[in-house]
């Protein structure tokens, strides 16, 4: 039987990070959930800020974007793996 991969690596990363979380991210918790260094922590999530995925309240302290904050943005890598082959 073929397995699909419906989630991507950041998607289950990110999903991770907000299920060890009360709905505020904080650098610290991405260093715990990640098991990186706290420069680390805070490029990634610099990154999905840049991405749209997260939006920054204050230094270090992130919240995940409400559905209307993505706009034109794509939330699947590739909207068509959810369509099987």
């Amino acid at each position: 039987m073929k397995t699909i991969k419906l989630v991507s690596k950041r998607q289950k990363r990110l999903a991770d990070l907000l299920r060890s979380t009360s709905g505020t991210i904080r650098v610290e918790d991405a260093v715990r959930v990640f098991a990186v260094k706290r420069a680390q922590a805070n490029k990634i999530l610099a990154n999905w800020h840049h991405q749209g995925v997260l939006r920054r309240v204050s230094h270090g302290l992130y919240v995940p974007a409400r559905p209307t904050d993505l706009g034109q943005v794509q939330v699947l890598e590739d909207p068509w793996i959810l369509v099987p082959e």
